[in-house]
């Protein structure tokens, strides 16, 4: 959902990002002049990687090789000193933790948007540990406490930290509403066409407007050929309807079949059975209730946790009742049946 139907005005949620973690860190004992120099965007990207026993971030390739580094805010290590530092064929030693997405204490992984900013501010802290010769880059703790302040799911119910008051405050400055792409949300969830028998004919789906993409349509082989559009996001149900809302409008909800928040995709959803938790209506981090989920353009359907093998035999089930409706039992007749040609007329003679 984050980044992909939610867009953010990215310098703005840098920006945002950039002085939580600065005021936080200020909080937490750190010298203010430390940090007295304006975000500079060119500094931070997606996928590099904070080496805490050298200070460097850096950045590896599929084998796990170090390409480029940069020390602090300025020094760009040269091909040589890379060698120097990490040998001469590169190798980085944490590269298999970071394969099977392990965490260690040496290192951090800057991999979204909403940790990428972070990484100015820990170039600073590398020049601020050089500055005073301390030679063990110990600040991370520190760093993840800032995350914690400020990102942990329940801040946004009590309006706490400084990320989600100033996210609900003026949501207009951060997140980009998007009536092409409702737009052609509206056309795929209304899509129903004729298919014909499956004969290994290809069959195109439909595009997004502006964007050139094709999503393919329904399941299932002949008959009526349906869209069926569902939406299963990491982020927590409040929050996830408040990000949805200011992105489509208040009837999000109507254009999903089924809603699956706080999924654990990276820790399980496509991995385990987990069970599909009803939303708790009131307060949804309370959420408890096991049930069997089903679909539906309603809150009704939406769910916490869940699993994808789960969903998949819904979406399945549901597609074969589309294809092949029961049929219906005929009603008894009510013509009342005529007489047997064995039965024998009755009597006309009358009694004297």
């Amino acid at each position: 959902m984050d980044h992909t139907l939610v867009q953010y005005h990215i310098p703005n949620l840098y920006k945002l990002i950039h002085k939580m973690m600065v005021d936080n860190l200020v909080q937490q004992g750190f010298p203010r002049s430390v940090f007295d120099v304006a975000f500079d965007p060119s500094l931070v990207g997606k996928g590099l990687i904070l080496d805490l026993d050298t200070g460097d971030l850096i950045e590896v390739d599929s084998d796990g090789i170090v390409t480029s580094a940069r020390h602090g805010t300025s020094h760009i290590l040269s091909p040589k000193e890379i060698d120097q530092r990490y040998g001469r064929h590169r190798q980085w030693g944490y590269f298999e933790l970071l394969e099977k997405q392990q965490r260690h204490p040496n290192f951090a992984a800057f991999l979204t948007h909403f940790d990428v900013p972070v990484q100015h501010v820990c170039s600073l802290l590398v020049d601020y540990y050089d500055k005073m010769t301390w030679h063990r880059y110990d600040f991370w703790p520190k760093v993840m406490k800032g995350f914690i302040d400020n990102f942990t799911a329940s801040l946004f119910r009590d309006n706490k930290g400084a990320f989600f008051p100033e996210l609900q405050k003026n949501p207009k400055l951060y997140i980009i509403p998007r009536p092409r792409v409702l737009s052609w949300l509206q056309t795929l969830k209304n899509t129903q066409k004729n298919r014909a028998p499956d004969n290994g004919a290809s069959t195109k789906g439909t595009a997004i407007p502006g964007e050139g993409k094709e999503k393919g349509e329904g399941l299932g082989r002949g008959g009526i050929r349906t869209t069926k559009l569902f939406l299963v996001t990491n982020s927590h149900a409040d929050f996830a309807n408040f990000l949805m809302e200011k992105t489509f409008g208040k009837e999000w909800r109507s254009l999903f079949e089924i809603v699956v928040y706080y999924a654990k995709k990276g820790r399980g959803f496509f991995s385990t059975n987990a069970d599909f938790i009803k939303v708790d209506a009131k307060d949804p981090h309370k959420s408890s209730l096991r049930v069997k989920p089903k679909l539906g353009h309603t809150a009704e359907c939406s769910y916490v946790e869940g699993n994808a093998d789960t969903l998949t035999r819904l979406f399945q089930e549901h597609s074969q009742q589309t294809r092949n409706p029961p049929k219906p039992t005929p009603a008894p007749s009510s013509t009342q049946p005529a007489p047997s040609s064995s039965s024998s007329p009755p009597s006309s003679s009358s009694s004297p």
